[in-house]
């Protein structure tokens, strides 16, 4: 009997200490719970103000560039940051280009440089990075093309990011096989950017974004095709 009474004393203690335990991690767990949750409502918050930011001046741009008329003798440069910091007054063309562009974007400003009489494109990478598959952005691309009479289509260019390539190869295929469909010049840029299956560090200074001497490549490329009768779509570049 005393053994037995021992025996119930230890396992009491023994569950009174598992109970502390479990009250301790509930509240370690509860506490490290709260800590994740206001740190996703910071970064959540920060992310809208982010995203907030980059409309208003996606919106601006548009202002801007709408103040600015396209008339039918303009060439124009038009598609996203890559286009928007591109020396277009080089070619005394304009520049439509607006950073963060999607195809979507695009097709809904069209309208605002379609009577130029040259357009020269580049559009794509935001789909799909931002995760648009690549049948939705070229289904953009295609309505954008049908209703541009005057277009010279250049491939979208790699980045740093293999998964993102492996998408940009995808959708500049498609794009190529379309356009010679269509008899709509194709600029293959992408394999000039290109090293070791990545966008070449020498022509970026992030990834993604082209630095001067990758504006110098891009230039000396796209050239031919800015002044230059239409039939050079059969010289490859």
């Amino acid at each position: 009997m005393v053994e037995c009474k021992g025996f119930f004393y230890v396992v009491g203690i023994y569950l009174r200490n598992m109970r502390k335990v479990l009250y301790a991690s509930l509240l370690m767990n509860a506490l490290l719970f709260a800590a994740l949750f206001l740190k996703y409502r910071t970064v959540r918050a920060e992310y809208r103000q982010a995203e907030a930011a980059v409309t208003l001046q996606k919106q601006a741009r548009r202002d801007m560039l709408n103040a600015l008329p396209i008339d039918s003798s303009d060439i124009v440069f038009s598609g996203n940051s890559l286009t928007e910091h591109f020396p277009t007054e080089i070619f005394k063309a304009k520049n439509r280009g607006i950073s963060g562009s999607t195809t979507a974007e695009l097709l809904a400003r069209l309208s605002s440089f379609a009577s130029a009489r040259r357009v020269m494109l580049m559009i794509g990478v935001n789909d799909l990075k931002n995760g648009v598959p690549v049948d939705t952005a070229f289904a953009n691309f295609k309505r954008i093309a049908d209703r541009l009479p005057s277009l010279v289509v250049q491939s979208t260019l790699p980045t740093a990011n293999m998964e993102w390539n492996s998408l940009i190869i995808q959708y500049n295929d498609l794009v190529s096989t379309y356009c010679n469909q269509k008899g709509i010049p194709f600029v293959n840029l992408y394999p000039h950017f290109l090293k070791d299956g990545k966008l070449n560090e020498a022509y970026a200074y992030d990834g993604l974004h082209l630095n001067q001497h990758g504006y110098r490549l891009w230039l000396r490329l796209i050239s031919p095709y800015v002044y230059w009768p239409f039939y050079l779509k059969y010289c490859p570049v």
